[in-house]
């Protein structure tokens, strides 16, 4: 059979594998030479994914709010109306609407009639396939079309101008004819419409206006026709699309008037309403006239030239924005396994194990559940379009190999390597000079490989080894001159590109700015000594910022160039020109020293406790003595834990370290600080760690496999190298042979005949590492620098560095010993340990009390009392009835923080987390229940409240909980003398539990089946009491000519699923309710959730005995463990709220706002309140001690040093009573 005569056939001479019928070369179409594509159910799955880059697709704005933007999750295309043709029809068009996003795909497809044959199909399978087996088509995009199809220049002016890229593709095969033309285009509902459909409020504000103009017309008006507007709207479109002659619509309709409006009256001025003033009851009124569309035929699609196209496209989404609110709607038939069908891929071969998808997959535009014959043939098809990149499409069919079980496939590939570097590959650059080898050396690769794996190999090393970003951009400049390579030296001198910049700030695409900046700095802080990182992250701040014109990522990245020339200096990591404008009025800030955000934000706080600052200042006063008896006698807590002498060690290591910071964020005049490491490692490493003789710790590193792995298959390791001659003594003395970096190695007996040449061979089979830049060419010496030790027994610990030496006598240390060293050289895994700030609460207040004796006993139950536990310990009591008993048995305990849980279903405030702390709770036992309520005792002088967001599944509950200015503790206090109290407490329980019953009940059927029969009484014409009511607008409306059925399957991400069966399901019966009726029982719920509501705000509102002020308030974004922490604190003295993020302090003077931001999320996580009445004595912001000209520096404020004398804390701090004054 002949080729197609509109296709230009070449044959490349220098492509050895893909043989075409005949022994003849395999032919390309000439419009594709250069090109790859990829097979139809890839192409399919990219579409999907808005991943099919091809062309003007590339740049299409997709709506950053839609799920379906987000990498990962597919679009969910249904059926548009009546415009698609049916299955497999030739010439095919398939009119969608994505339901999550509402953009439009017209997707056409055609092929010769005449070389039907010619079509590629799923023939029998053979491996590798023969040259005659073309299996699926092979898709390539293509700059015009081959067989003529139609101009959008035809259509609808209003669909016209929405159309976003228009791209075609077609078969690779050297006879298949099948072309596909796919177009995307914007929704048709704009987006500015739909958001005043959604606006309940300003239809809310609608009805008050009407209300207040005319309340008795409006008399009968509801609140919830606030929600009802893209209900409204698909009915009138219905109407529009289905009736010969639509109904006129009132703009004085009681309705319309209240959920459109004026505002709304574009829309329907959009689809070709006209506006006429109408007689009604002798009264001229003004209507909305409906258009005369296009009359509508069964089986005949609708012409994208006919407006009646245009609201079918609306209408499709209208009724997407209803089911996406959570109404009912029509079911629409899913296209997934129709896109198949047109494609003819419904039922590919697959592979029985799916692999995990890699980007060798994307490279030959295969799926990972694909049969291995599918796999290669679209390698030879890649292949024969794009010679030049024979050696990336080889390497990936490697790749993909290795991941499976098949010899054969493996055995094949392997075979394809061989054949390819025994070829001259296509535009060799030559070997280059030593400089260019070393070039391709540091991105491990050969000088075949094509400029794509040159700058996806730049890519991926900045990605993983940021801190060699500098060397990899230089090396890249170097093989791009040494290619005369356009495309590599942009890449290397030009801005980062966008893609990568996400990926190396490890964020979304979808995330906004501020979670962008936030995250950056988390990306900084996992290694903040490293210039490279900061560098780099710049870079890539920068390449977002242009990309999205956020001039907030923009200052961010300035910001951190600016910060990033500031010299490196252990107290003042910031010069003064780095500092704000308003640096001298706010606070210092805390530099994180590596994951330890949490940390910063506590110690912020704590620096404005005044008991903990005048425990410094008066420390030795309340010092623990660390003889053994002091620490036997010492009992930590309500629980009375005994410490131990490690313990205490770290305490006070801990003490002076937290002295020493409190001073320097009073006395710097930088804008930001650094925490020591060792004031970290006391908090954040336990005692375990630091006490564990570092010899006997276990190594992290994983045990070395005994095998070796090559192309994939194990095989054993070989025999242990013979040992060879020990190596001199150092010349080192021992103390610095920490500053050498060496590889510790145990020596087995040595044979002094040890071949150096085996040796030789044996290490460099096994020792693979391509990142290393530094190579040494094995004929120059058996020595090479290794990454990993030779056995994990010769391990140097990570906590000490220095090496064992065989004949000389090891120095025991004693536990004290032991811990100060381990604090100053320890390290913690920055990079995932993110700990809870109620953990690092708690580790700080634990390590205050270890570090202090107590100042009292109490007789009763000999709990030590000190300062830190009369400032924040909480006692409670726990009451509890069990079965068979009267009364409730009391018992107390000492808390440091009260917990309070957030709603599972949605937003709370503070008294309804804590009182599902506090409150009644039932436990089944058996036939009854044990009932456990819980009570305050006595309230510290400065509380922590704990919001529990961590669920059971071990997910964090990002539902708000609105937090209070003042919070009143009344209702929670145990009142054993006074029983009227406990009497509004059980009312309080029962309202509570009322409430709970309430808003989980479900809501009627009425509620969602109401779409009609509640609101056509009254939405065409306007209600007047003497006119008589003509038909509602949906009485005799014909059956809708839009064919619509089935429920909406989920689509994978790859895997076709057979033609689901859809059943028609009949309407339940009529209840016999009314429309008044089903309101009337929606009304009552409603009223009696407020009456509950308002009766349990008003049971304590007399009760304000107990009141605290909102001091501080610490924050997590993220996930349980992973996010970043800061804190807002409320500085009472100058009436402004600051928020420390770790080294940026900003301050915001408008509580409201502060408040609202707190209340509108999930972010606020711990909690501290301070007694009314009390906070000058209890909390108080250091102000930044102003540095004094050099003149202004008398001979009387310094030391003998020449030291500045700082100012006695004991004068900075104002006493309070009791427990504030220390010294008492």
């Amino acid at each position: 059979m002949a080729i197609s005569d509109q296709y230009s056939i070449m044959s490349p001479s220098d492509s050895p594998t893909a043989q075409h019928w005949e022994g003849s070369p395999a032919p390309v179409k000439e419009n594709m030479v250069g090109k790859t594509g990829r097979l139809a159910p890839r192409w399919i799955q990219d579409l999907l994914n808005s991943d099919l880059d091809s062309g003007s697709f590339a740049r299409i704005e997709w709506d950053q709010q839609a799920r379906c933007s987000k990498a990962g999750v597919p679009h969910r295309l249904v059926l548009v109306g009546n415009q698609s043709t049916a299955d497999t029809r030739n010439p095919g068009v398939l009119s969608c609407v994505c339901a999550i996003c509402d953009f439009h795909f017209l997707i056409r497809t055609c092929w010769d009639a005449d070389q039907l044959v010619c079509l590629c199909r799923p023939n029998a399978l053979h491996f590798p396939p023969k040259d005659t087996d073309f299996y699926l088509h092979h898709l390539v995009n293509i700059k015009q079309p081959v067989r003529p199809t139609k101009s959008t220049s035809n259509y609808h002016p209003l669909i016209r101008e929405t159309i976003l890229a228009v791209e075609h593709f077609a078969c690779s095969a050297p006879r298949c004819t099948l072309q596909v033309t796919v177009e995307i285009s914007r929704p048709r509902l704009k987006r500015e419409w739909l958001h005043l459909l959604l606006n309940e409020q300003r239809i809310l504000d609608n009805l008050a206006a009407a209300r207040k103009q005319s309340p008795d017309r409006f008399a009968d008006a509801r609140d919830d026709w606030c929600t009802s507007a893209p209900v409204t709207l698909n009915t009138y479109l219905r109407d529009l699309l289905d009736r010969p002659n639509p109904r006129n619509i009132s703009q004085r309709n009681k309705r319309f008037q209240v959920v459109f409006g004026e505002e709304c009256y574009v829309i329907f001025r959009a689809i070709m309403f006209t506006e006429e003033n109408l007689d009604k009851d002798g009264v001229l009124e003004p209507y909305f006239i409906p258009p005369t569309l296009e009359p509508g035929t069964p089986g005949t699609p609708t012409e994208l030239s006919a407006l009646r196209a245009f609201v079918e496209d609306m209408q499709a989404e209208t009724e997407s924005v209803i089911i996406r609110g959570g109404k009912t709607g029509e079911n629409r038939p899913y296209v997934g396994n129709r896109l198949f069908k047109e494609l003819q891929c419904l039922d590919y071969p697959q592979n029985k194990v799916a692999q995990t998808a890699t980007e060798a997959h994307r490279t030959l535009g295969v799926l990972p559940d694909f049969d291995k014959a599918l796999i290669f043939f679209a390698y030879t098809r890649q292949s024969a379009l794009c010679e030049k990149r024979r050696p990336t499409f080889v390497e990936a069919l490697k790749d993909i190999a290795l991941l499976t079980n098949d010899d054969d496939f493996q055995t094949r590939a392997i075979q394809e390597l061989t054949i390819m570097d025994g070829m001259p590959a296509p535009d060799s650059f030559g070997a280059g000079d030593e400089l260019q080898t070393q070039a391709y050396q540091f991105f491990s690769l050969k000088y075949t490989a094509s400029d794509d794996n040159v700058v996806s190999a730049f890519n991926t090393k900045i990605e993983h080894s940021p801190s060699q970003a500098d060397s990899a951009r230089e090396m890249l400049q170097i093989i791009g001159r040494h290619r005369n390579s356009d495309r590599i030296l942009t890449h290397a001198n030009g801005p980062m590109d966008v893609a990568s910049a996400y990926r190396i700030l490890e964020v979304d695409p979808q995330w906004p700015d501020s979670t962008i900046v936030m995250m950056s700095s988390v990306k900084l802080n996992k290694d903040p000594k490293s210039k490279a990182t900061e560098e780099v992250a710049i870079k890539a701040m920068e390449a977002i910022a242009e990309d999205r014109n956020s001039d907030e990522i923009r200052d961010a990245a300035k910001t951190l160039s600016l910060l990033a020339q500031a010299p490196d200096q252990s107290a003042q990591a910031v010069e003064m020109d780095a500092r704000p404008p308003n640096a001298d009025n706010l606070p210092v800030g805390l530099e994180n020293i590596g994951n330890t955000c949490y940390l910063n934000s506590i110690l912020q706080y704590l620096n404005t406790v005044i008991p903990i600052k005048n425990l410094l200042a008066h420390y030795p006063d309340y010092e623990l003595g660390l003889d053994d008896s002091n620490i036997q006698r010492r009992l930590v807590g309500g629980n009375k834990l005994k410490i131990d002498r490690a313990e205490a060690v770290v305490a006070r290591a801990f003490v002076d370290e937290l002295s020493k910071l409190l001073d320097n964020l009073s006395g710097s005049q930088a804008s930001a600080i650094r925490p020591s490491q060792r004031l970290a490692n006391a908090v954040l490493l336990p005692t375990s760690n630091l006490t564990e003789d570092p010899a006997k710790q276990p190594n992290k590193t994983a045990e070395e496999p005994k095998s070796l792995e090559v192309m994939g298959t194990q095989f054993p390791a070989p025999p242990p190298l013979p040992a060879r001659p020990a190596p001199g003594p150092p010349t080192h003395t021992a103390e610095h042979v920490e500053d050498v970096d060496m590889v510790n190695v145990t020596i087995d007996p040595v044979s002094e005949s040890a071949s150096s040449v085996s040796s030789q061979t044996l290490v460099s089979f096994s020792d693979v590492d391509h990142e290393k830049k530094d190579y040494v060419p094995e004929d120059k010496t058996d020595i090479r620098i290794v990454s990993k030790p030779v056995e994990e027994s010769s391990a140097r610990s990570a906590s000490d560095n220095d090496v064992k030496m065989t004949g000389v006598e090891t120095v025991v240390l004693n536990v004290e010993q032991r811990v100060l060293k381990a604090l100053e050289t320890q390290t913690r895994d920055s990079g995932t340990d993110q700990q809870d700030v109620e953990e690092v609460m708690g580790s700080i207040i634990n390590r205050l009390q270890a570090a202090i004796k107590p100042t009292r006993v109490d007789a009763a139950d000999e709990v030590q009392w000190e300062p830190i536990m009369d400032t924040f310990y909480v006692e409670l009591t726990n009451h509890t009835k069990f079965p068979n008993q009267d009364k409730y048995k009391s018992d107390s305990t000492l808390e440091r923080a009260i917990t309070a849980y957030p709603a599972e279903g949605g937003p709370t405030n503070i008294h309804d987390g804590l009182s599902r702390n506090f409150d009644l709770q039932r436990v089944a036992a058996g036939e009854a229940d044990i009932m456990r309520y819980t009570s305050i005792k006595k309230l510290p002088p400065i509380l922590h409240v704990l919001i529990q967001r961590t669920k059971g599944d071990g997910h964090k509950n990002m539902n708000p909980v609105e937090v209070f200015e003042t919070l009143y503790l009344d209702r929670y206090m145990d009142t054993p003398d006074d029983p009227q109290f406990f009497k509004l407490r059980q009312k309080g329980w029962a309202l509570q539990q009322r409430l709970d019953q309430l808003n989980n009940m479900p809501k009627t059927a009425a509620e969602d089946t109401q779409l009609i029969d509640s609101f056509i009484t009254d939405f065409v014409h306007v209600d007047k009491p003497d006119a008589e009511e003509t038909s509602s607008l949906l009485n005799d409306m014909p059956k809708s000519s839009l064919s619509f059925a089935g429920e909406e399957p989920t689509f994978p991400t790859y895997t076709p699923q057979s033609e689901p069966a859809f059943e028609k399901v009949d309407p339940p019966e009529p209840t016999g309710f009314t429309v008044e009726g089903r309101q009337q029982i929606s009304n009552m719920r409603e009223d009696e959730l407020k009456s509950h509501k308002a009766g349990l705000d008003q049971l304590f509102s007399q009760h304000k005995k107990h009141a605290y002020r909102l001091h501080a308030v610490i924050c997590h974004s993220g996930q349980l463990r992973a996010g970043h922490y800061w804190v807002w604190i409320h500085d009472f003295e100058a009436g402004v709220w600051r928020k420390y993020n770790d080294r940026v302090v900003t301050e915001n003077a408008d509580t409201k706002e502060v408040m609202k931001t707190l209340n509108s999320n999930g972010d606020p996580y711990y909690l501290c309140y301070v007694e009314e009445g009390k906070e000058g004595d209890l909390v108080k912001v250091p102000k930044r001690h102003q540095e004094k000209p050099d003149s202004a520096v008398n001979e009387g404020d310094q030391d003998a040093d020449g030291d500045i004398q700082l100012i006695d804390v004991e004068d900075k701090w104002p006493k309070g009573p009791g427990i504030l004054s220390l010294k008492e």
